[in-house]
């Protein structure tokens, strides 16, 4: 791990030295012993034009693969069509959009999957239901109908559109568009860690006598940043629970993004 971080850090300081000339030093536990198993900074790195240390810490928003979310929505969809096989009279088509990332509300860092069958229940209740008052050719927009009704919230992205596609059998084609869009795909568990991590790093930076500090966010499921996201995410917290970073990097498959702070008189 301690090889693998290094690199990733060295990641931001390439794309850091774009602009800039920053150096690792070490891990902070090295530089400064006194540090170890305090809750410190992570590394320590050199500026030398300026002359100053930065305290950098690393945290990590690890969740399920892209593909394995992906997985579960496939899932989820496929198991709609078979609840709905030979039920309704006709042939229809039902377009789900939704990010291939998303995550489903989370407890205990485990999947609730009481809200997945809440999802494809209302699914097969809403589309039962409105599939018989359709014209052939008709396409009807079911978003709203799915969101209003469910006890979490989906991504702003979520669509659903129904159409009647023929007279003939009884047959629902469920084409899923998986979007892959980050901004979305966060549920409120993982707002709730993003914000844990955030005010972590912001305390452990609270030891360091830096003058600039760092926190470099590495989201493990290779999604895309998604700048925007992070910045209402940041927006979300506290000023006194962000105040000591100074610089934030996000870094998902070898891409790294620098997200701007809030102005310290910004109020969230």
């Amino acid at each position: 791990m301690d090889d693998r971080e290094r690199n990733q850090v060295q990641d931001i300081l390439d794309h850091h030295n774009g602009k800039y000339g920053v150096q690792i030093k070490d891990r902070a536990a090295i530089i400064y012993p006194q540090l170890e198993d305090q809750p410190g900074w992570d590394w320590v790195c050199y500026d030398p034009r300026a002359g100053d240390e930065i305290a950098l810490v690393v945290k990590r928003l690890t969740e399920e693969s892209p593909e394995e979310m992906g997985d579960i929505i496939r899932v989820v969809l496929g198991e709609l069509e078979d609840s709905l096989d030979g039920k309704l009279t006709g042939t229809f088509s039902l377009d789900v959009e939704i990010p291939s990332d998303y995550c489903f509300p989370r407890k205990n860092d485990k999947i609730q999957w009481n809200k997945i069958h809440e999802f494809r229940n209302l699914l097969a209740s809403v589309t039962y239901d409105k599939a018989p008052t359709l014209r052939l050719e008709e396409q009807r927009d079911l978003t709203t109908q799915i969101t209003n009704k469910l006890s979490f919230a989906l991504p702003e992205s979520f669509r659903c559109r129904l159409k009647k596609t023929g007279y003939e059998g009884s047959v629902l084609i469920i084409s899923p568009e998986q979007t892959g869009c980050l901004a979305s795909g966060y549920g409120a568990a993982e707002i709730e860690k993003f914000e844990h991590l955030v005010s972590q790093a912001n305390q452990q930076l609270r030891t360091a006598g830096a003058r600039q500090k760092w926190l470099v966010l590495i989201e493990e499921g290779d999604r895309p940043v998604d700048s925007a996201a992070v910045v209402e995410g940041i927006a979300r917290i506290s000023p006194e629970n962000r105040s000591e970073i100074t610089r934030f990097y996000c870094l998902s498959g070898g891409e790294v993004v620098e997200i701007m702070l809030p102005s310290p008189r910004d109020k969230s």
